[in-house]
């Protein structure tokens, strides 16, 4: 009789409430999409990054540029929609450049960092942190440093807040670089 009691309460409140909790396809329908739309850039025996279809790709292993408009067009300023996203190693290891980059060092004069974080990255220590208010034509940008031996990388992605998918894009390319040694 209890059992009885309890099933018609619940029947009774997920039809007051009128939703029933199921689980979300869409999401991972979604992320499959995002994957088949995404290219992956191998530097060497050192790193990989993915990032979206048609991006431009400067540099080399020690300093990569990944950018979503071709840099040789120029005009001077970059429009909203641009992203630019820099990958080089710094020769110090990374609790010193983590140190720096708490205090302000690898910002630019009026920059304030309003968000700063750890995070791991691969199963490797990283440290993000946002940044706003540049002189630049990307005010904007995220920085995650990655501890590699005693180097560190720096993941830097500059951007305008005006381009709504510029944090969730950036946020995937950061989060796929993987350290290969």
């Amino acid at each position: 009789m209890k059992i009885h009691s309890v099933l018609s309460l619940a029947i009774a409140g997920t039809c007051l409430v009128g939703v029933v909790s199921l689980p979300d396809f869409s999401s991972t329908v979604a992320q499959a999409q995002t994957a088949a739309r995404w290219q992956t850039y191998r530097a060497g025996n050192l790193y990989t990054i993915q990032f979206p279809q048609g991006w431009q790709v400067t540099g080399d292993t020690d300093y990569l540029m990944l950018t979503n408009f071709d840099l040789n067009k120029g005009g001077g300023t970059a429009p909203q929609s641009a992203i630019k996203t820099d990958i080089a190693i710094f020769p110090q290891p990374f609790d010193t450049v983590v140190q720096k980059a708490q205090q302000g060092k690898y910002t630019d004069a009026g920059d304030r960092i309003i968000k700063r974080g750890a995070l791991k990255l691969g199963g490797r220590d990283a440290y993000r942190r946002w940044t706003t208010d540049s002189n630049f034509d990307f005010p904007d940008a995220i920085t995650t440093y990655v501890r590699y031996g005693n180097q560190t990388v720096s993941i830097t992605s500059f951007y305008t807040k005006q381009n709504p998918s510029a944090v969730p894009t950036i946020q995937q390319i950061h989060g796929s670089f993987r350290l290969l040694k």
